[in-house]
């Protein structure tokens, strides 16, 4: 009993992958200034608004791309606000710090700890078995 096989002779078209497009870019931006797209609900508006965003105007080229309803940007149920580049970055450095004083502060406490135990601790990679100082 020999059995056939079928190969199948069907021609085999390639296709490209279709590219969508990225309705949250924003176009025409100004490079002096930080865009982020933020809920349009009250209370996400003027949490961004205490951190110094302010609502990008229709007027305004950025966001060109964007739809536009009543004076401001809009996007489904998010709204284009915008904030001067040296505060973002000034916020950010903030942020970055407080975040590496936590860690700092945790990792003693952690070192405090395991010496109150007796445990040994050790920095890094624990292979080299560097006292901790």
């Amino acid at each position: 009993m020999s059995e056939e096989t079928q190969i199948d002779e069907t021609p085999r078209v390639e296709v490209e992958p279709l590219e969508m497009p990225d309705i949250l870019v924003v176009e025409s931006r100004d490079p002096s200034k930080y865009y982020r797209l933020v809920k349009k609900d009250d209370a996400s508006v003027s949490r961004r608004e205490a951190q110094g965003y302010k609502v990008v105007n229709s007027s305004d080229k950025a966001g060109a791309n964007l739809k536009e309803i009543g004076s401001s940007r809009c996007v489904g149920d998010l709204i284009l606000m915008e904030m001067p580049r040296t505060l973002q970055e000034r916020r950010r450095k903030a942020i970055d710090a407080k975040g590496r004083a936590w860690k700092g502060a945790v990792k003693e406490e952690f070192h405090a700890l395991c010496d109150t135990l007796g445990m040994k601790t050790y920095e890094e990679d624990p292979t080299d078995r560097k006292r901790r100082k």
